[in-house]
């Protein structure tokens, strides 16, 4: 099993101290980093300090752009993840593409013109990461299913987002299975939420993790596991995850 955890809820402790930060959560047991451009970051420097600490890259998170800007675009992110060593690129919705029923229209287009360009041109792969804003929740699994099915590339599902859309463990092991069957998952986002909605630990909040594990346990691919420890203490967050994955799928 491969173990990320998410560079933009570090971002302020490796701005702080990139080496300290990265080296913590080398030493706790993470495999990898999904990136993320910081200002005043280079990509060189973050792959030194990734490195350095024995950290590889698996991904880089960023904007689908709309359509004007998608050759452009498409140019820089495969320049930046080669020079990051990784070929993936996790895409959230522009904020040109506004909320709601953008799904069934400009987003996945969009998306599914960037993610050709990627591939063809470049050699990368898309993986979309469904927004809180993207969707009515009641809607989250139509939502997930026409973005697998209409962009062909992958998906990136959040399980904070997930459990917001059902409140049923039943129901989200459910529906993760399908998402994740015939591989179109190679990444999931983890994270969890307290009861007024601030994320917490994964063992710490009302996302009931074992039907999630559950998912992974008998998946014939197991993803990359991306810990998202945005909390106030991000690096004590990320390795109480950690421990926790660990000893559950042990």
């Amino acid at each position: 099993m491969e173990y990320g955890v998410q560079l933009y809820s570090l971002r302020n402790e490796f701005m702080r101290d990139g080496m300290r930060t990265f080296s913590t959560i080398a030493a706790a047991g993470f495999d990898c980093i999904e990136a993320v451009m910081l200002a005043g970051v280079t990509v060189s420097k973050l792959k030194e300090t990734a490195d350095r600490c024995g950290l590889s890259i698996r991904g880089l998170h960023g904007p689908i752009p709309p359509r004007e800007e998608i050759d452009d675009f498409a140019r820089i992110v495969a320049a930046r993840c080669r020079k990051l060593g990784c070929s993936d690129f996790i895409g959230i919705r522009h904020e040109h593409h506004g909320q709601g029923d953008h799904l069934l229209g400009d987003f996945v287009s969009d998306a599914r013109e960037f993610g050709l360009r990627l591939a063809r041109d470049f050699g990368v792969t898309l993986h979309v990461h469904p927004y809180p804003s993207d969707y009515d929740n009641a809607r989250y699994e139509d939502a997930v299913l026409k973005l697998d099915n209409v962009i062909g590339s992958l998906i990136e599902p959040d399980i904070k987002h997930m459990w917001n859309a059902y409140r049923s463990a039943d129901k989200l092991e459910s529906v993760l299975e399908r998402t994740m069957r015939g591989g179109h998952v190679s990444i999931l986002h983890l994270n969890n939420v307290s009861a007024s909605g601030e994320c917490v630990p994964l063992p710490d909040g009302v996302v009931q993790y074992e039907a999630i594990l559950n998912v992974i346990r008998v998946a014939a691919n197991p993803p990359t596991l991306i810990v998202e420890p945005d909390t106030e203490d991000p690096v004590t967050s990320a390795v109480k995850s950690l421990m926790y994955l660990q000893q559950s799928l042990a």
